[in-house]
């Protein structure tokens, strides 16, 4: 029986650039706050790193929170979707 060759794959050395826009994905997609994002960041170089710091992260997370898809009514049976088909068009064009 042949065999095949493992092959390795290794981390590339080269550092990744994210977008504000994909670091505020990030810290919701890790559940993370921004204490807990800021203190990565400082630990990673604080402004030296390539990661934005915590102004500029609320200002993105705002603007991201204000599209049509993020939109939530507060009723007396809890928090409603303004918009459904807004958000699963958001979702379908991710």
């Amino acid at each position: 029986m042949p065999t095949t060759p493992r092959v390795r794959t290794r981390p590339s050395l080269s550092p990744v650039s994210l977008s504000v826009a994909q670091q505020v994905g990030l810290v919701e997609a890790l559940s993370r706050s921004h204490v807990g994002f800021n203190r990565r960041r400082l630990a990673f170089g604080g402004s030296r790193s390539d990661l934005v710091g915590l102004p500029t992260l609320r200002e993105a997370r705002k603007e991201i929170y204000s599209l049509p898809g993020k939109q939530v009514l507060p009723t007396g049976s809890g928090a409603h979707l303004a918009s459904l088909a807004a958000a699963v068009q958001e979702k379908v064009t991710a």
